[in-house]
């Protein structure tokens, strides 16, 4: 009797070994499953990156003395953002085929604005621009130093954006000045691109706002910054400064600090703001419905949620924005350092809008699984011409 009992108790031992067994086997499984969801895509070698702590880095410096003195803040007390990094795929414009999407909902008209009633979502994407067509994608073609492209993503972001003014530009009437470039490049999907790539020293990173200055006005708003990429000569670019009294009335100057304002996170929509998660991604909502209502915006992007390592430059076409609580829900970009294969083919990406647990706003797409906004540059915000 009593080795039956044994016999028992033995077997309720062992029973309720195995049961913790397996429960432990399935919080291992959730866990790694859990982990997979957040791993981070690192940027693509010869992504153009800046270090925020001031370190001599392979791409793209914010600059702004000419000693190195005041750059990129560190962490995210910051004053700038990084930028050059990024390359962006050349997309549909008006004499191409849009690129895929990875879904979502399609504008509604050729402006690119449209609600979707059922879900309660507005949809716009900038002037001319839906998810199939209106859109470039610059993509830098090689990795590595050879063809001097890999700090550039600042230049294929200006290119995307100059390149969408200009169809905009001539739509309206008018026609391009002499020796202008536009449409489809030889080595780049856009002319535009050959030009920043042949006439700037690309040896580090830069500015979108930058290229866009000296492409319009020939000004060179980055001379004796350290560490920035500089044109090859003085008095270069300029392409409508002969036509910029016409133009410039029509510029969008809605903040009166000029069109190549960078519009940092740290005051605006970062710690430095004082506002919790819901007002922080208030206010970039706001910033992202005026340029992209206005005309265009380029974005700098970290992978840190402190803003410190890799900052790349991209292209920001469009926004999704849920009715019920009027913040953004998702955007679309293109991105000229979005694939590993060669030829890059031109493409645009859908991310999705959130807050983390510290209230810094997250972005998570196809490309890399979590980035957060640095600082948006609307340096193509211009109205109807």
């Amino acid at each position: 009797m009593r080795s039956f009992y044994m016999y028992d108790h033995m077997k309720r031992i062992l029973y309720i070994f195995c049961l913790i067994f397996l429960l432990a086997s399935c919080d291992q499984k959730i866990g790694i499953d859990d982990t997979k969801d957040e791993v981070e895509t690192p940027l693509p070698e010869g992504g153009d990156d800046s270090d925020d702590s001031g370190q001599d880095d392979s791409d793209d410096d914010l600059g702004g003395d000419p000693e190195g003195g005041d750059q990129t803040g560190s962490g995210e007390d910051q004053t700038g953002d990084g930028g050059d990094g990024g390359d962006t795929g050349e997309g549909g414009g008006d004499d191409q085929t849009g690129g895929g999407s990875d879904g979502g909902d399609t504008g509604g008209g050729e402006d690119g604005d449209g609600e979707d009633v059922e879900t309660g979502y507005t949809i716009r994407f900038a002037e001319g621009v839906s998810l199939e067509s209106g859109w470039y994608d610059v993509n830098k073609v090689a990795d590595g130093t050879v063809n001097g492209d890999i700090n550039m993503c600042w230049a294929a972001t200006a290119a995307n954006i100059l390149q969408w003014w200009q169809d905009r530009y001539v739509g309206s009437g008018n026609a391009l000045p002499d020796g202008c470039p536009t449409g489809k490049g030889t080595t780049y999907e856009l002319a535009i691109m050959e030009v920043f790539h042949s006439q700037w020293n690309n040896t580090y990173g830069g500015h979108a706002f930058h290229a866009v200055k000296w492409y319009f006005e020939g000004v060179n708003v980055c001379e004796g910054w350290y560490r920035q990429a500089q044109p090859l000569e003085k008095g270069s670019g300029g392409y409508f400064k002969h036509h910029w009294d016409q133009i410039e009335p029509h510029l969008y100057m809605e903040h009166d600090l000029g069109y190549t304002q960078d519009y940092n996170n740290y005051y605006i929509w970062g710690s430095g703001s004082g506002l919790d998660a819901t007002g922080r991604l208030k206010v970039f909502t706001e910033l992202v419905e005026l340029f992209i209502g206005k005309g265009m915006t380029s974005m700098a992007i970290s992978q840190r949620e402190n803003y410190g390592g890799t900052h790349h430059s991209v292209t920001l076409w469009g926004y999704e924005k849920d009715n019920a609580t009027g913040l953004l829900s998702r955007i679309w970009i293109t991105d000229s350092d979005d694939s590993a294969k060669w030829p890059r083919d031109p493409v645009i990406h859908e991310y999705k809008v959130t807050c983390t647990e510290s209230g810094s706003i997250k972005l998570s797409g196809d490309v890399y699984a979590a980035c957060y906004p640095v600082s948006l540059y609307p340096v193509s915000g211009y109205g109807i011409l």
